[in-house]
């Protein structure tokens, strides 16, 4: 059991797979019980966020692209990305003006992988598997409709699959996905896999809720 950010997990380990499961949401404060449902967003700070996460992606782009993605006004995401800039979350190529994650992100990010019980709680079991199957091992969490990679433990070999950690990848087409979705009652993997049209990225990807499910 690992209790992570007031939410109380359980992590087991059945035939080399890890299973996340929720188990309670509600956070105590001061003797009395509050769920985060009740607590406004601030709505600067979520559009702020909102920014990161189009940078988060990995690739550099240009403001326009980032207001469309946002939906946020190109004066308004100008005045977002130049007060990143400044605190050094994000930063700005000389010459075509693209926009990408800056050092202070980066940081932020290697620190949750250090201190995370998540990963910690997982890695022992992720390195026996490797050391088991000479193959590398990837643990993601469900985010919303997608999976975010947050630790990765690579094997001994000539030939690696490096993962890029805080990278997000869709549940329908690949294994870290569909593992996660294994574990979803039918009903939430309807909801999650029915928010957005299931692209096809190779010729034999299933674009189907009824075939993804069966």
């Amino acid at each position: 059991r690992l209790s992570i950010n007031g939410n109380i997990f359980c992590l087991t380990k059945n035939k080399w797979s890890l299973k996340l499961t929720r188990m309670m949401e509600t956070t105590a404060k001061r003797g009395r019980s509050r769920t985060r449902k009740h607590v406004p967003p601030i709505r600067a700070l979520e559009r702020g966020l909102l920014v990161l996460e189009v940078l988060g992606r990995g690739r550099s782009t240009a403001l326009s692209d980032i207001a469309r993605e946002t939906e946020l006004s190109c004066s308004t995401t100008f005045r977002i990305l130049e007060t990143l800039r400044q605190q050094g979350y994000v930063e700005q190529r000389e010459g075509d003006g693209l926009y990408h994650i800056g050092f202070k992100a980066v940081q932020i990010g290697a620190v949750y992988s250090a201190t995370s019980p998540l990963p910690q709680a997982a890695h022992p079991v992720m390195a026996e598997l490797v050391e088991q199957v000479h193959e590398a091992a990837n643990l993601a969490v469900l985010v919303g409709d997608e999976a975010v990679y947050i630790h990765h433990v690579e094997a001994q070999r000539s030939i690696r699959m490096f993962t890029q950690l805080g990278a997000r990848t869709p549940l329908h087409c690949t294994g870290v996905g569909k593992v996660l979705l294994a574990w979803q009652s039918e009903e939430q993997a309807q909801e999650v896999l029915g928010r957005k049209c299931l692209q096809a990225f190779t010729p034999t990807t299933l674009t189907s809720l009824k075939a993804v499910l069966s």
